[in-house]
């Protein structure tokens, strides 16, 4: 699992950005999964649209690409079709951690049902953590807002 977390000002200087291009390559090339926000996707590839650079992590050799799209969702691929996944509708007070809680969440879904046998169980295990992220924006205090599985089903039934 991989997720860049793209962050501008942390980086040396202007040149800089053509070295984490690099490096994303280089760790997305070998990775089952990366989770990406469309910022840092923009970030990283300006002139490309969002379905076209999560491709190009695709075919560096990532297995799975899912890019978060904040209130509108998120974008999965998982074979050569992207499937946009809707964000659920949530009273957001804070979106702190809102994108590591959904890298957590599918890190937690991986360990506990194990991987997902078809493309096409992705979206599932996407929605489920677009959940989680709609409950921690919900509350102030991004990371100490990360609701447990129960918490998760309860708010949003089915």
């Amino acid at each position: 699992m991989f997720d860049p977390n793209v962050r501008p000002s942390l980086l040396p200087g202007p040149d800089a950005m053509a070295g984490l291009r690099s490096v994303v390559a280089e760790f997305a090339a070998g990775a089952h999964l990366v989770k990406l926000s469309g910022a840092d996707l923009a970030l990283l590839y300006p002139d490309e649209p969002v379905p076209e650079a999560a491709a190009r992590l695709r075919a560096l050799g990532a297995r799975t690409v899912v890019v978060t799209l904040g209130a509108a969702g998120a974008l999965v691929l998982a074979d050569e079709t992207a499937v946009r996944v809707p964000a659920p509708r949530v009273a957001a007070v804070d979106a702190t951690g809102a994108g590591d809680s959904v890298m957590a969440a599918l890190g937690a879904d991986l360990l506990a049902d194990g991987p997902v046998p078809e493309p096409s169980g992705w979206p599932d295990r996407v929605a489920f953590a677009l959940r989680v992220a709609g409950l921690v924006c919900e509350s102030p205090g991004g990371a100490a807002s990360m609701p447990t599985r129960a918490e998760v089903a309860a708010r949003f039934p089915g």
